[in-house]
Protein backbone atom coordinates (compact mmCIF):
# COMPACT_ATOMS: atom_id res chain seq x y z
CA UNK A 1 0.00 0.00 0.00
CA UNK A 2 2.86 2.41 0.80
CA UNK A 3 4.26 2.05 -2.71
CA UNK A 4 0.81 2.84 -4.13
CA UNK A 5 0.65 6.11 -2.20
CA UNK A 6 4.17 7.11 -3.23
CA UNK A 7 3.41 6.28 -6.87
CA UNK A 8 0.10 8.15 -6.70
CA UNK A 9 1.89 11.21 -5.33
CA UNK A 10 4.44 11.01 -8.14
CA UNK A 11 1.77 10.54 -10.85
CA UNK A 12 -0.20 13.55 -9.59
CA UNK A 13 3.02 15.57 -9.42
CA UNK A 14 3.86 14.65 -13.02
CA UNK A 15 0.40 15.80 -14.13
CA UNK A 16 0.67 19.06 -12.20
CA UNK A 17 4.26 19.80 -13.23
CA UNK A 18 3.23 19.16 -16.83
CA UNK A 19 0.16 21.41 -16.61
CA UNK A 20 1.33 24.13 -14.23
CA UNK A 21 5.12 23.95 -14.50
CA UNK A 22 7.55 23.44 -11.66
CA UNK A 23 7.07 26.91 -10.20
CA UNK A 24 3.28 26.81 -10.55
CA UNK A 25 2.93 23.57 -8.61
CA UNK A 26 2.90 23.35 -4.83
CA UNK A 27 3.24 20.42 -2.45
CA UNK A 28 -0.23 21.34 -1.17
CA UNK A 29 -1.81 20.91 -4.64
CA UNK A 30 0.08 17.63 -5.10
CA UNK A 31 -1.25 16.34 -1.75
CA UNK A 32 -4.77 17.44 -2.63
CA UNK A 33 -4.61 15.78 -6.05
CA UNK A 34 -3.16 12.58 -4.57
CA UNK A 35 -5.87 12.63 -1.88
CA UNK A 36 -3.39 12.36 0.93
CA UNK A 37 -2.19 14.59 3.74
CA UNK A 38 0.62 17.10 3.39
CA UNK A 39 2.73 15.16 5.95
CA UNK A 40 2.30 12.03 3.81
CA UNK A 41 3.90 13.80 0.83
CA UNK A 42 6.74 14.97 3.07
CA UNK A 43 7.14 11.42 4.38
CA UNK A 44 8.12 10.29 0.88
CA UNK A 45 9.70 13.48 -0.48
CA UNK A 46 11.66 16.04 1.51
CA UNK A 47 10.34 18.85 -0.71
CA UNK A 48 9.07 19.70 -4.17
CA UNK A 49 12.59 19.99 -5.53
CA UNK A 50 13.43 16.42 -4.46
CA UNK A 51 10.23 15.09 -6.05
CA UNK A 52 10.88 16.91 -9.32
CA UNK A 53 14.50 15.77 -9.29
CA UNK A 54 13.42 12.13 -8.91
CA UNK A 55 11.09 12.46 -11.88
CA UNK A 56 13.83 13.90 -14.08
CA UNK A 57 16.83 11.85 -12.94
CA UNK A 58 14.97 8.55 -12.63
CA UNK A 59 11.79 8.53 -14.68
CA UNK A 60 12.95 10.74 -17.59
CA UNK A 61 16.42 9.21 -17.97
CA UNK A 62 15.01 5.67 -17.63
CA UNK A 63 12.33 6.44 -20.19
CA UNK A 64 14.90 7.76 -22.67
CA UNK A 65 17.17 4.75 -22.14
CA UNK A 66 14.34 2.22 -22.33
CA UNK A 67 12.85 3.88 -25.40
CA UNK A 68 16.18 3.79 -27.27
CA UNK A 69 16.72 0.16 -26.25
CA UNK A 70 13.36 -0.97 -27.61
CA UNK A 71 14.40 -0.23 -31.20
CA UNK A 72 15.99 -3.36 -32.62
CA UNK A 73 17.04 -2.42 -36.15
CA UNK A 74 20.74 -2.81 -36.83
CA UNK A 75 20.56 -0.45 -39.80
CA UNK A 76 21.46 3.05 -38.62
CA UNK A 77 18.98 4.95 -40.81
CA UNK A 78 16.19 2.52 -39.92
CA UNK A 79 17.09 2.67 -36.22
CA UNK A 80 16.79 6.45 -36.07
CA UNK A 81 13.67 6.40 -38.26
CA UNK A 82 11.97 3.97 -35.89
CA UNK A 83 13.18 5.88 -32.84
CA UNK A 84 11.65 9.15 -34.02
CA UNK A 85 8.50 7.47 -35.35
CA UNK A 86 7.91 5.65 -32.05
CA UNK A 87 7.92 8.89 -30.06
CA UNK A 88 4.40 9.45 -31.36
CA UNK A 89 3.35 6.21 -29.68
CA UNK A 90 4.42 7.07 -26.16
CA UNK A 91 1.68 6.73 -23.55
CA UNK A 92 0.18 9.94 -22.15
CA UNK A 93 2.14 9.43 -18.93
CA UNK A 94 5.40 8.91 -20.86
CA UNK A 95 4.78 12.04 -22.93
CA UNK A 96 4.31 14.07 -19.76
CA UNK A 97 7.58 12.77 -18.30
CA UNK A 98 9.32 13.37 -21.64
CA UNK A 99 7.96 16.94 -21.77
CA UNK A 100 9.21 17.62 -18.25
CA UNK A 101 12.68 16.41 -19.19
CA UNK A 102 12.67 18.50 -22.35
CA UNK A 103 11.59 21.57 -20.39
CA UNK A 104 14.55 21.09 -18.03
CA UNK A 105 16.85 20.56 -21.01
CA UNK A 106 15.59 23.83 -22.49
CA UNK A 107 15.93 25.56 -19.09
CA UNK A 108 12.20 26.28 -18.80
CA UNK A 109 11.81 24.37 -15.53
CA UNK A 110 14.05 23.09 -12.77
CA UNK A 111 17.22 24.57 -11.28
CA UNK A 112 20.96 24.75 -11.95
CA UNK A 113 21.65 21.32 -10.45
CA UNK A 114 19.08 19.69 -12.73
CA UNK A 115 20.30 21.67 -15.75
CA UNK A 116 23.82 20.38 -15.05
CA UNK A 117 22.61 16.78 -14.63
CA UNK A 118 20.67 16.88 -17.90
CA UNK A 119 23.61 18.53 -19.69
CA UNK A 120 25.95 15.81 -18.42
CA UNK A 121 23.54 13.07 -19.54
CA UNK A 122 23.18 14.69 -22.97
CA UNK A 123 26.98 14.91 -23.37
CA UNK A 124 27.16 11.15 -22.88
CA UNK A 125 24.68 10.78 -25.73
CA UNK A 126 27.21 12.26 -28.16
CA UNK A 127 29.50 9.26 -27.66
CA UNK A 128 26.54 6.89 -27.99
CA UNK A 129 25.45 8.47 -31.29
CA UNK A 130 29.03 8.40 -32.52
CA UNK A 131 29.23 4.63 -31.90
CA UNK A 132 25.85 4.10 -33.55
CA UNK A 133 26.64 6.17 -36.66
CA UNK A 134 30.33 5.44 -37.30
CA UNK A 135 29.73 2.21 -39.24
CA UNK A 136 28.13 4.19 -42.06
CA UNK A 137 30.35 7.24 -41.76
CA UNK A 138 33.69 5.47 -41.98
CA UNK A 139 36.76 7.67 -41.59
CA UNK A 140 35.30 10.99 -42.62
CA UNK A 141 37.05 14.08 -41.35
CA UNK A 142 33.85 15.92 -40.51
CA UNK A 143 32.29 13.20 -38.35
CA UNK A 144 31.92 15.55 -35.35
CA UNK A 145 29.86 17.98 -37.42
CA UNK A 146 27.73 15.14 -38.77
CA UNK A 147 27.07 13.76 -35.27
CA UNK A 148 26.22 17.20 -33.88
CA UNK A 149 23.91 17.85 -36.84
CA UNK A 150 22.28 14.45 -36.32
CA UNK A 151 21.71 15.25 -32.64
CA UNK A 152 20.21 18.66 -33.50
CA UNK A 153 17.90 17.01 -36.05
CA UNK A 154 16.81 14.40 -33.52
CA UNK A 155 16.26 17.07 -30.84
CA UNK A 156 14.18 19.24 -33.17
CA UNK A 157 12.04 16.33 -34.30
CA UNK A 158 11.63 15.15 -30.70
CA UNK A 159 10.53 18.62 -29.59
CA UNK A 160 8.04 18.84 -32.45
CA UNK A 161 6.54 15.43 -31.66
CA UNK A 162 6.49 15.57 -27.86
CA UNK A 163 5.75 19.26 -27.30
CA UNK A 164 3.68 20.10 -30.39
CA UNK A 165 2.15 16.69 -31.24
CA UNK A 166 3.53 17.04 -34.77
CA UNK A 167 3.76 13.90 -36.88
CA UNK A 168 6.42 12.85 -39.36
CA UNK A 169 6.04 10.11 -41.92
CA UNK A 170 8.75 7.46 -42.08
CA UNK A 171 9.69 8.75 -45.52
CA UNK A 172 10.15 12.30 -44.22
CA UNK A 173 12.27 11.08 -41.30
CA UNK A 174 14.46 8.99 -43.63
CA UNK A 175 14.84 11.94 -46.00
CA UNK A 176 16.14 14.19 -43.20
CA UNK A 177 18.46 11.48 -41.89
CA UNK A 178 19.84 10.66 -45.32
CA UNK A 179 20.57 14.32 -45.91
CA UNK A 180 22.63 14.47 -42.71
CA UNK A 181 24.46 11.20 -43.32
CA UNK A 182 25.14 11.93 -46.99
CA UNK A 183 26.95 15.09 -45.86
CA UNK A 184 29.13 12.73 -43.82
CA UNK A 185 30.09 10.69 -46.87
CA UNK A 186 27.45 7.95 -46.59
CA UNK A 187 26.12 6.73 -49.94
CA UNK A 188 22.90 4.72 -49.60
CA UNK A 189 22.41 1.65 -51.74
CA UNK A 190 19.86 2.21 -54.45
Amino acid sequence: MEQNIKERIKRVAIDLFDQEGYHGTTIRTIASGAECSLPMVYYYYKNKKELFKEIILNDYFNLRTRHAGEITSGDVIEYYTQYIRSLGHLSDEEKKVFRLGLKVSLRFDGDEALYDAVDEWEKKQIAWHFQKAMPILGNVENWAIVIRTLILLLENMTLAIVLKNQEYSEDAIREYLLFVFEKGGFTPLQ
